[in-house]
C-alpha cells in the first residue's frame, strides 16, 4: 500500500507514466482517435480508505476543485489528443525551499525538448522519459525565478512557464 502514499509531485509524475502508454498505443485503430478514458479518483477523497495522511494529496483537484499539478499534467498530455498540440508545458511543484536544497525538477511538456532556466541562466536540457516528462537532476535552489521552455525538433520555441519564490 505504500505505493499510494504520494505527495503532489509523485502523484503528477505517476499520471504521466501511467497515461503515456495509453497515449502511445491509441486504443482501437492506433490513429489519433478518441477512445475515451476515466480517472476514477479525480478529486481529493478518502475513497477506498486511502487514509487521512494521503487522501488530501491525491487527485487532480482539491476538495474545492482547485486544480493541482496532476490536473495540469493531464492538460498537457490530453490537449490535442486528436490533433496533437505541442504547446503544453507545466513545472511540477513550487519554488520555495530552504537554502542549499538540492532536488530534481520535473517539467511536463508536449514539445520535443525542454530547457530549464534559473534566474535567467540556462541549466541545460532535461532528460526525457515517458513521452512528456523532463527531469533536471540535482538543481540547487536559489530564490528567484525558475523557468521552463519547450522547443520542437528544429529548436523553435513552443511554450514557456515559470515559478517564482514567494516574497
Amino acid at each position: 500500500a505504500s505505493i499510494y502514499n504520494r505527495n503532489q509531485d509523485t502523484h503528477a509524475i505517476e499520471n504521466v507514466i501511467r497515461w503515456n502508454e495509453y497515449y502511445v498505443e491509441r486504443p482501437g485503430t492506433g490513429k489519433r482517435v478518441s477512445s475515451g478514458g476515466v480517472n476514477i479518483i479525480f478529486s481529493d477523497s478518502n475513497t477506498h480508505h486511502r487514509g487521512e495522511e494521503n487522501y488530501r494529496r491525491s487527485g487532480e483537484v482539491d476538495a474545492m476543485r482547485i486544480p493541482k499539478d496532476g490536473f495540469y499534467v493531464h492538460k498537457v498530455m490530453w490537449d490535442g489528443w486528436v490533433d496533437a498540440k505541442k504547446t503544453g508545458i507545466h513545472l511540477i511543484g513550487h519554488w520555495n525551499y530552504k537554502t542549499r536544497t538540492k532536488k530534481n525538477i520535473y517539467v511536463i511538456a508536449a514539445g520535443d525538448k525542454a530547457e530549464l532556466f534559473l534566474n535567467g541562466k540556462s541549466l541545460g536540457f532535461g532528460e526525457k522519459s515517458n513521452g512528456f516528462l523532463y527531469t533536471f537532476k540535482n538543481v540547487t535552489y536559489q530564490p528567484g525565478t525558475i523557468k521552463a521552455v519547450s522547443y520542437d525538433s528544429k529548436g523553435t520555441k513552443l511554450a514557456e512557464t515559470q515559478l517564482k519564490t514567494a516574497a
